[in-house]
């Protein structure tokens, strides 16, 4: 018996080394319990060339987790009618008399491990050159390059390492001391959705003029004042538009006399503080028109790498370009890839994603326009692939409520339930806020 795993500059080639050293992790596992838990702190089935090998590997957890002694035969004989799949039992009695002491056995883990990165990383390698001669002269460059970053990410990122089921019970107690989401800027949004959570789609949803990017903005202001990097992707408006209503709301400037040029040297005496404070915040804008999911994700997961980024705003949801492949002539197809897409995004970036989407017109033919999921425009998938979908509405005729009452219906929460309340818009400044009225008085609350 040895504990020198097979050293890089013996004669045997790589795939050599890497095969014994699957061997000597099986025949560890055999010999001591120990073994069997530093190899599977490593490693899992699917981490070894052999299929026998990780058919034996499996076995032996399984055995192990059942608190069966585990041998060669006890082993074999669990195998059943799959033991000649595993090489039969010459070969398992042959891995433990040849197995290296067993408190080696992280060292051969290790190489099998690193064995298995490099045929991961082959096979992205393959995969990529696939997709690159299958394709014609248009192909999508930046998908192919989103593709092969992924896949490097995924081995970059793998950690077979599986938390003990005991130490995980206990990791998911202690997240209950911590808030189940960020806040967002208003109190009772907060209360009705528990906050931002990450790999989680919101949909805000409303019609024109109703404030709609007024909400993203402010979404995106209050988390850069948390000290999380903001990013907004803002197809409709330009990045100057964008800036000037985060002035008017910080330094609550009347909107109308900046968009007019009418600034007096008082008003200049707020603007200069009102930019300063948001030139210090980590809030990054893309205006580029027409942006593709491929375009965002990219960008997303560049400013990953670089900054601390706890919020994505996309303003809006039916401007992304359609994905490749999305038929042209059916919006609700495109729509659906789109939000697909977006939920994907909130997923592989462990990030919230707040995207705003137009609202059908027909509501506004109906005597109660308070808006309801149907009146999501191109619907369907919005409405399957959010977590929460946030309606907003406002009287604009002042019949009914005066225009800075603005109403938020939650009319999907997948983590709780419906509700509405409302705001108070502050249209000349760009902003909303909490209403100064009683909290509790418009709050209605539906738990069926």
């Amino acid at each position: 018996m040895t504990d020198r795993p097979p050293s890089e500059h013996d004669d045997q080639p790589a795939a050599d080394h890497a095969a014994l050293a699957e061997r000597a992790v099986i025949g560890a596992m055999l010999l001591s319990p120990a073994a069997i838990d530093e190899a599977n702190d490593v490693l899992t089935g699917r981490d070894y060339a052999s299929p026998r090998n990780e058919l034996i590997h499996d076995t032996i957890t399984t055995l192990h987790a059942a608190g069966t002694p585990v041998d060669g035969l006890t082993v074999a004989d669990t195998l059943g009618p799959d033991l000649p799949r595993a090489g039969g039992l010459s070969y398992i009695l042959d891995c433990a008399t040849h197995a290296p002491i067993p408190a080696a056995v992280t060292r051969y883990a290790d190489i099998v491990r690193a064995a298995a990165h490099l045929r991961t990383v082959d096979a992205a390698v393959t995969r990529i050159h696939q997709a690159i001669t299958t394709r014609d002269r248009e192909y999508d460059v930046l998908e192919l390059v989103n593709t092969a970053r992924d896949e490097l990410d995924r081995i970059a990122t793998a950690d077979t390492r599986a938390m003990p089921h005991p130490e995980a019970v206990y990791a998911a107690l202690d997240e209950l001391e911590q808030p189940p989401g960020m806040p967002t800027p208003w109190d009772r949004l907060t209360s009705a959705i528990a906050g931002w959570k990450p790999a989680c789609l919101y949909i805000v949803g409303a019609r024109p003029g109703i404030g709609k990017s007024v909400a993203g903005a402010g979404i995106a202001l209050d988390v850069a004042r948390r000290g999380k990097t903001a990013l907004v992707y803002s197809l409709e408006m330009s990045r100057a538009e964008l800036y000037h209503r985060l002035i008017a709301s910080v330094g609550s400037i009347d909107m109308s006399l900046i968009q007019h040029r009418k600034l007096t040297p008082t008003h200049w005496e707020h603007l200069a503080p009102a930019a300063k404070h948001i030139a210090e915040l980590p809030i990054h804008i893309d205006d580029r028109a027409a942006l593709s999911l491929t375009q965002i994700r990219a960008h997303v997961k560049a400013e990953q790498r670089k900054h601390d980024v706890g919020i994505v705003v996309v303003d809006y949801l039916q401007l992304i370009a359609p994905p490749t492949g999305a038929p042209r002539d059916d919006r609700r197809v495109q729509v659906d890839a789109i939000s697909r897409g977006l939920k994907n995004l909130a997923k592989d970036t462990c990030l919230p994603v707040v995207a705003l989407a137009q609202l059908n017109r027909g509501l506004e033919s109906r005597a109660d326009k308070t808006p309801t999921l149907t009146d999501l425009r191109e619907a369907g998938g919005q409405e399957q692939d959010a977590d929460v979908v946030l309606l907003l509405h406002r009287d604009l005729s002042g019949s009914h409520a005066p225009a800075t009452e603005l109403k938020v219906v939650v009319g999907k929460n997948r983590h709780g339930s419906t509700t509405s309340f409302d705001l108070f818009f502050r249209g000349e400044y760009s902003r909303i806020e909490d209403p100064p009225w009683s909290p509790s008085a418009t709050l209605e609350r539906n738990d069926s």
